[in-house]
């Protein structure tokens, strides 16, 4: 179970006020990579866009925007 999964997890039952940020990964491309975005707490479904997008890695090489 992964970080996020977890925390998810956990703020599903609270009641209280929440913010923060989330970050979330695509799927590999076909060298490996997959690109990161970073959303504000409760915004994970807005679009994926270049703005929003932190970076991209494989296992071993990370690029940042």
């Amino acid at each position: 179970m992964g970080k996020s999964t977890l925390i998810r997890r956990l703020l599903e039952d609270y009641e209280g006020r929440i913010s923060g940020f989330l970050t979330r990964s695509e799927a590999p491309d076909e060298n490996g990579y997959h690109d990161i975005y970073i959303f504000p707490y409760g915004g994970e479904s807005l679009p994926k866009t270049e703005e929003n997008k932190i970076g991209s890695c494989n296992t071993r090489e990370r690029e940042i925007n």
